[in-house]
């Protein structure tokens, strides 16, 4: 297996945006489980995994459902986000579960991120 890079990584955004531009879900979905496979290949060439173990069950059945299981941010095992057009299975469901993870309840904001006045600020 050749060694990647994070131009693999990079080719696999590139086409989400684009996917996303055009408006066409199946092609992100596509990009998505492409970019998941080079941040894979990536931790393990790097000895630093990415993409846990844990979850490589989960990207198989996202696959297997037309979705894709993909690290957010750094990867490491912290946040994963399924994405797909349809909800998740009670098969991924289970599958979640028994590998440890657990749901966050979150919803997207047109207004992506910012700071809020008052917002986590302590109330005592």
């Amino acid at each position: 297996m050749r060694p990647r890079s994070p131009r693999d990584v990079d080719v696999a955004a590139v086409a989400a945006a684009s996917a996303v531009q055009a408006g066409d879900a199946d092609v992100f979905l596509e990009a998505a489980r492409s970019c998941e496979r080079a941040l894979a290949a990536l931790g393990r060439d790097a000895d630093a995994p990415i993409v846990i173990p844990e979850a490589r069950a989960l990207v198989v059945v996202a696959g297997e459902e037309g979705a894709a299981f993909v690290p957010s941010g750094a990867g490491g095992g912290d946040v994963f986000v399924r994405l797909g057009i349809s909800p998740p299975s009670r098969r991924f469901e289970a599958a979640a579960r028994s590998a440890g993870f657990e749901r966050l309840a979150l919803l997207l904001d047109a207004l992506g991120v910012r700071i809020e006045p008052g917002l986590g600020e302590p109330t005592a």
